[in-house]
C-alpha cells in the first residue's frame, strides 16, 4: 500500500518526504510527541503506539511542506477530477447536527461543521470557505486547511497536545496573510 501510495499520490503531488510511520524505521527528522498537563504546568513524553493498524487512514508521517504540496495537487486537479473533488467535498452530515469539537478538544467556535468524506467544511472569520482535517496521535496535533478556490494552503504540526494551541484558529489567521482582512475589518 505504501508503494501503490508514493507512486499515484506522493510523487505526483511532489511528496518527497512523506512515508508510513513505520517504528522499526530510522526517519530523518521523526519528532516525538508530549503530553502537556495544565493543572501541574508538566510536559511529559506521549505513549508511543504502533500506528499501522491504521495506515488506510492514517499513521502517515508528512513534512508541512508536503501537506501542502498536497493540498495544492488537489486544487490543481493532478491527483483527482473535479468529479471526484466535488464528491469528497460534499456534505454528509447535516449542518443542524451537535458541532465536532476542534481536534485539539477546543470547543468549536461559529457555525458547526458540516462533514464531507474526510474532511470538514469551514467559513473563516471573513466568511470564506475552506475544507479542513486534523488530527492528533501520539502527543501531536495536526492541522490541514485548503482554501481551494483561491489556492491557499497552510498546514500546521505541533508535537505537545494539551496546551491551548488551537491549529484551526492559527491557520485561518495564517491564510488570512495571504488571502486579507475580513471586508469591513
Amino acid at each position: 500500500m505504501e508503494d501503490y501510495l508514493r507512486a499515484h499520490v506522493w510523487e505526483p503531488a511532489g511528496m518527497d518526504a512523506t512515508s508510513f510511520d513505520v517504528p522499526t524505521r530510522i526517519i530523518p527528522r521523526r519528532a516525538r510527541g508530549y503530553e502537556f498537563d495544565a493543572a501541574s504546568g508538566e510536559l511529559t513524553n506521549a505513549v508511543q503506539e504502533d500506528v499501522s493498524y491504521k495506515y488506510v487512514g492514517g499513521g502517515i508521517l508528512a513534512s508541512d511542506e508536503d501537506m501542502v504540496r498536497l493540498g495544492h495537487a488537489l486544487n490543481a486537479g493532478t491527483l483527482l477530477g473535479k468529479p471526484a473533488i466535488a464528491e469528497m467535498y460534499r456534505p454528509r452530515l447535516d449542518p443542524s447536527a451537535t458541532a465536532m469539537p476542534a481536534p485539539d478538544g477546543a470547543p468549536p467556535s461559529g457555525q458547526p461543521p458540516v462533514q464531507g468524506l474526510i474532511w470538514r467544511l469551514q467559513q473563516d472569520g471573513a466568511g470564506r470557505d475552506y475544507v479542513a482535517h486534523g488530527g492528533s496521535v501520539k502527543g501531536t496535533l495536526s492541522c490541514l486547511a485548503n482554501y481551494p478556490g483561491q489556492d491557499v494552503v497552510v498546514a500546521l504540526h505541533v508535537n505537545a497536545r494539551g496546551g491551548k494551541a488551537d491549529l484551526r484558529e492559527a491557520a485561518e489567521a495564517i491564510a488570512a496573510t495571504v488571502l486579507g482582512p475580513a471586508e469591513g475589518d
